[in-house]
C-alpha cells in the first residue's frame, strides 16, 4: 500500500503553479516540520502564554508589550518604535557589605597609646561585618590588631581576626578593603582594636550591624 502525504490538494514536496498565467511559477507545495507535541502545564513553569508548537513559551511582558517588542510612542504622524522594556539582572548578594540595598554604618579610630579600644559596640544578638579599615599608626614600631569579644573593650576575647599588623616604624598607613567582607564577629560580640608599641591610631571602619 502506498500513501501518499498532501496538503490537502497537492502532494507534499510536489512542484505546483503558484501565480497567475504567464507569470506562474513553480514551487514545492509545502514543507513537512516535526513539531513538539510534549503536552505542559503552562501555570508549573510560571508563563501565560502557550502555542501549539512549543507547550513551555513563555513571554514577558511589561504589563502591555511584550518585552523587547518595538512599540510605538508617542502619536501619529509622530509616533516612533522604541523597545517597550529593559530587563535587568539585580546585584543578589547576600554579602552585607557588598549589597549596595544594605546601608553601611562608620565609627572613627582614636588611639592614644598602646591599648585595646573598642571601635564598635555590641547590639543584642546582631553580629558586626567588618566592610573596611583605614588607619595611620605613628611612633615607635606601632601595631593594630583586629579583635571581638564581649565585657569592657572585648575584655572576654572571643575572635582574634588579624595579627599585629605594622604599617611602619614612624609613620605609615594601613588599608584593609576589598568590597566585600573582611570579618563577621559572633552574634552579641563587640569589635576592638589592640594598638601596641608606642602607637598613634587614627581612621576610619565601615561596617554592618545586624
Amino acid at each position: 500500500m502506498t500513501v501518499t502525504p498532501s496538503d490537502g490538494t497537492n502532494p507534499i514536496g510536489a512542484l505546483v503553479n503558484y501565480g497567475s498565467t504567464p507569470t506562474a511559477v513553480k514551487a514545492l507545495s509545502t514543507n513537512t516540520f516535526v513539531t513538539n507535541t510534549v503536552a505542559a502545564n503552562v501555570t508549573q513553569v510560571g508563563g501565560s502564554t502557550q502555542s501549539a508548537t512549543n507547550p513551555l513559551f513563555v513571554t514577558p511582558t511589561d504589563g502591555t508589550n511584550a518585552i523587547g517588542a518595538l512599540v510605538n510612542y508617542g502619536s501619529t504622524p509622530t509616533a516612533v518604535k522604541a523597545l517597550s522594556a529593559n530587563v535587568y539582572v539585580t546585584n543578589l548578594s547576600t554579602d552585607p557589605c557588598q549589597s549596595p540595598s544594605v546601608a553601611k554604618s562608620s565609627a572613627s579610630v582614636a588611639i592614644a597609646s598602646a591599648s585595646t579600644v573598642q571601635i564598635v559596640a555590641l547590639s543584642g544578638t546582631k553580629k558586626i561585618y567588618v566592610c573596611d579599615v583605614n588607619v595611620t599608626a605613628a611612633g615607635t614600631a606601632p601595631t593594630v590588631q583586629l579583635i571581638s569579644g564581649t565585657a569592657s573593650a572585648c575584655g572576654t576575647l572571643d575572635q582574634t581576626f588579624t595579627g599585629a599588623m605594622e604599617p611602619s616604624a614612624t609613620v605609615g598607613s594601613l588599608h584593609l578593603g576589598y568590597g566585600g567582607t573582611l570579618a563577621t564577629t559572633s552574634a552579641g560580640d563587640e569589635l576592638c582594636i589592640v594598638a601596641g608599641g608606642t602607637a598613634s591610631v587614627q581612621g576610619l571602619v565601615t561596617f554592618v550591624q545586624q
